[in-house]
């Protein structure tokens, strides 16, 4: 590893997460979102019970906390986030494949190739430079690189790759629906359907020297083996890895149960900065760079505002809430990034050999 490794970076701003998800603050369409969350918990709550430590395979510890009647509980070993109930084949398949996907296409299809757009450079942009900066102080060229992006979506990430020059990048989901409409929008054959169990039989022979999973980790159901097979692989030599933290949002959402829950309920457990590192240890991985930024403050102001709604409080209060906070959001935010606890981290990994 070089003097200038690892790369360390914390916080970014909030205005372009808050125009991509409007729809959260919608008081009609959170309903219907928090009506969709109460059905997966459903099928997640008729699940056998997990023994043992998602993570790193230890006896799970006493409950930390219960949410819509789902205990949670952090590993004494490794500090990582387990949800009771394990995950299994039929659950990951009705929330990301079955019906083509439909599901999960709800929540990621562009209605346009404008609102596509708008997504590439309001999110996907900035993690190829993270990428990028990480890779070249590395002493590698990144554009002479191939790239797979697994779970990859309509394919955003993607088009940030092409966007930048980079000729040899391709992607894999298990949603055909976004598969098809990810193509007709890169105006070519870049991604392909790629179902779940068959990620292990892929990965030891994929042509990438980069392989991104982008919160795909934590939907797997063997978040190690995945990683060793990629590890096995003798053209991968990086792997981006970001994965849901456990962070103040899960509070957040046990506190005012009749909102949303953006974080903790799509997840079925979550990384913390030991969790993540112990296992990228186990596997063979070193962190040359990572990047913490979250949206708990945003989740904090939502939260907030449409709790008034509920309560069918005076617009006057709701307009003096959303006053008095959003100036203070990426502040706040920036406290939790630096002392590693947001929603979210991006690990730049290199391949030990």
């Amino acid at each position: 590893m070089t003097a200038s490794l690892p790369i360390v970076r914390f916080s970014k701003p909030s205005a372009p997460f808050l125009e991509l998800q409007r729809n959260f603050f919608d008081p009609v369409q959170q309903d219907a979102l928090v009506e969709e969350s109460s059905r997966l918990y459903d099928l997640y709550r008729s699940q056998p019970p997990r023994r043992v430590c998602k993570n790193c395979g230890a006896p799970m510890g006493p409950p930390t906390f219960v949410k819509q009647d789902i205990s949670y509980h952090v590993c004494p070993d490794c500090t990582h986030l387990n949800g009771y109930y394990e995950d299994t084949e039929p659950f990951y398949r009705a929330f990301f494949s079955d019906d083509d996907g439909e599901h999960v296409t709800g929540h990621y299809a562009a209605p346009d190739r404008e609102a596509f757009e708008q997504r590439v450079e309001a999110v996907y942009r900035a993690k190829l430079d993270f990428i990028w900066d990480v890779i070249e102080a590395d002493g590698v060229d990144p554009k002479s690189l191939a790239y797979a992006d697994v779970g990859t979506g309509l394919g955003h990430f993607i088009q940030a790759m092409l966007d930048r020059g980079i000729s040899r990048a391709r992607g894999y989901e298990p949603a055909r629906l976004l598969v098809d409409q990810g193509n007709e929008l890169l105006g070519g054959d870049y991604l392909e359907e790629l179902r779940i169990p068959d990620l292990d039989v892929l990965l030891p022979d994929l042509d990438a020297n980069v392989i991104t999973l982008i919160f795909v980790l934590e939907h797997l159901l063997d978040p190690r083996g995945t990683l060793e097979a990629m590890r096995r692989n003798p053209n991968t030599q990086y792997i981006l890895i970001a994965v849901p933290v456990h962070s103040p949002s899960c509070y957040f959402e046990l506190l005012f149960p009749s909102v949303y829950e953006r974080h903790l309920s799509g997840h079925t457990h979550l990384y913390t900065d030991k969790s993540l590192r112990w296992l990228c240890d186990q596997v063979g991985l070193d962190v040359i760079g990572e990047w913490w930024f979250g949206a708990d403050a945003m989740d904090l102001f939502r939260s907030g505002r449409t709790r008034m709604h509920q309560l069918e409080q005076p617009e006057t209060g709701i307009r003096d809430w959303e006053q008095m906070m959003a100036p203070l959001i990426d502040g706040i935010q920036e406290t939790m990034d630096r002392n590693k606890v947001p929603s979210e981290v991006h690990f730049l990994t290199k391949v030990r050999r």
